[in-house]
């Protein structure tokens, strides 16, 4: 994790209904990763730790530790109460899963936005709120807690009983996209966002040997990942071939069969089967 973001903890909230996406929103892969790791190699950067809200068995990515909510069915608010229980630091970057468009600059400007004194900082456009990808101080809980108790659950009274720092953000103005706040609710969302997703800076260095290099085209390919089994989606993404074939990935010149972080620093390579066993 990086050092510039000590005392602060990254949250990706991966449960929902998906009710009209009809599938688990956090395992849609687009660009060849999924929603729940492209949110988690967006915060990873910028944070001291990093928690996942959702089920310990299907939204796991490489060394991130995952938690079930505590009051499943409880929406947005039940995910953040429960990750402000858990979380091992006070201040908390929150995160939707099915908001691809938010970018590191987004990320940069509520963090640095939070004063000493305040409980929230959520972006709002024109009074508009967006409470699913903003900051939260542990101090929330108590509010958050006694609203869930009582049955109210909506996030923007929830944030009108603490100390909330407003910050205006426009999508398509000043420089932000327009698809900033975009979420992935459906399949016709997926068409509208897939190709346009900001980068998450994971970038590596592939070498590929033999016909796995004949059928890309290429012998080195660069590439986003932010672990092993998030490149083999990469690339498969990229050489839909692979999907077909056997092969290794070779991590600093040892084959890795299991799920494993990359920060880009490693040397990767792709081997067909004489060459990877």
């Amino acid at each position: 994790m990086s050092t510039a973001g000590h005392g602060w903890a990254g949250v990706v909230l991966a449960g929902g209904r998906s009710s009209r996406m009809g599938r688990d929103k956090a395992s849609i892969v687009l660009d060849g990763r999924t929603l729940l790791e492209r949110a988690v190699d967006l915060l990873r950067p910028h944070m001291g730790s990093l928690l996942i809200v959702g089920d310990p068995l299907r939204h796991r990515v490489a060394d991130v530790p995952v938690i079930a909510d505590d009051a499943p069915g409880q929406g947005p608010l039940g995910g953040i109460a429960t990750a402000l229980r858990h979380a091992p630091h006070d201040r908390l970057f929150v995160l939707a899963c099915d908001m691809p468009g938010i970018t590191a600059r987004f990320v940069q400007r509520l963090m640095a936005a939070m004063q000493s004194n305040d409980d929230a900082v959520v972006a709002q456009c024109d009074g508009e709120l967006e409470p699913l990808a903003g900051v939260y101080r542990r101090s929330c809980l108590p509010v958050f807690e006694a609203r869930l108790h009582a049955g109210r659950r909506k996030m923007a009274d929830a944030l009108a009983q603490v100390r909330a720092r407003y910050v205006q953000v426009c999508p398509g103005e000043e420089g932000w996209p327009a698809d900033l706040f975009r979420n992935i609710n459906s399949p016709g969302d997926l068409g509208r966002v897939a190709g346009a997703l900001p980068s998450t800076g994971m970038t590596m260095e592939v070498l590929l040997f033999g016909p796995i290099a004949e059928k890309a085209g290429a012998s080195i390919l660069r590439m986003e990942a932010s672990s092993v089994n998030a490149l083999r989606q990469a690339l498969t993404a990229r050489i839909p071939d692979l999907a077909h074939m056997r092969y290794a990935i070779a991590v600093d010149r040892q084959v890795v069969q299991d799920d494993r972080p990359l920060s880009g620093g490693e040397e990767i390579a792709v081997l067909p089967p004489f060459a990877g066993g």
